[in-house]
């Protein structure tokens, strides 16, 4: 069964935009077609400057498309949804490195206790709780009390993952998860998010331009290029089949080839 269903999205931003690096009214989003299952590893490749992240903002709710459709467990997203409609927690945004994600004036505690109480769970101990979604994580409760900047970044990213856990995300939408990690950390933070998927039962759209990393854990990939999606398939199915075509160069780039 389809999670999240997207079709014929475009996104062409005013030209007063903070989007609107290029000429005004160019479209940084063209007639996307996208859908993800439930329980499923998705992958989102591309060039920076491809789209990747500004479509991840509109499944979010942080950007209104210019058309189109995105549905989330069958209902409306855009157009028609409203405030009120919205998933709301069930979609989670986690953006590059964590660091983002996190309020730089909170301890881990506080971010976890604010996530906490949002999922309507402010009869538990918010301690035990913090505790509990840190171990989830594989970060020991010794962190509570420190601030995003006492942190290393893998352990943000760990922290804004606990977050998504806490309220009871549906789906996330992971935005360049490995993004300046070190090659260990990268390898911790893969095996990680293949866990929560399998365990927490989230869907997972896995959005990066290290192709690799995607190849690794996603079931399937899609693929886009100046603000389309150009490809999709399995890893499998896109190494055999993209020869000499724009996928082709990106996985020949990544080392991935027949």
């Amino acid at each position: 069964m389809s999670l999240l269903e997207i079709e014929g999205l475009s996104f062409r931003p005013p030209s007063a935009s903070l989007f609107s690096s290029g000429p005004a009214g160019r479209e940084i989003l063209v007639d996307i077609a996208l859908s993800l299952r439930e329980g499923e590893i998705a992958g989102l490749i591309g060039e920076s400057g491809s789209g990747k992240t500004t479509l991840v903002r509109c499944i979010a709710g942080l950007v209104q498309p210019s058309s189109g459709s995105i549905r989330f467990q069958g209902r409306p997203i855009y157009p028609g949804g409203n405030r009120r409609s919205f998933p709301g927690t069930q979609i989670q945004m986690v953006l590059q490195s964590g660091s983002l994600s996190l309020d730089p004036c909170m301890t881990v505690l506080s971010s976890l206790a604010e996530a906490i109480e949002a999922a309507g769970n402010s009869k538990v101990d918010v301690r035990d709780r913090a505790e509990q979604l840190l171990s989830a994580v594989g970060l020991s409760a010794d962190l509570l009390l420190r601030y995003p900047r006492g942190l290393s970044t893998g352990q943000r990213q760990r922290v804004a993952l606990a977050r998504a856990l806490a309220v009871g995300a549906k789906l996330l939408l992971l935005d360049e998860p490995t993004s300046g990690l070190d090659a260990i950390s990268q390898v911790h933070t893969l095996a990680l998010i293949a866990t929560l998927c399998k365990q927490e039962g989230m869907s997972i759209l896995f959005v990066s331009h290290d192709i690799a990393a995607a190849f690794a854990i996603c079931s399937r990939i899609s693929v886009m290029h100046d603000g389309k999606v150009i490809d999709s398939g399995t890893p499998r199915g896109l190494i055999e089949s993209a020869e000499g075509s724009q996928t082709g160069r990106l996985l020949m780039g990544a080392g991935l080839t027949k």
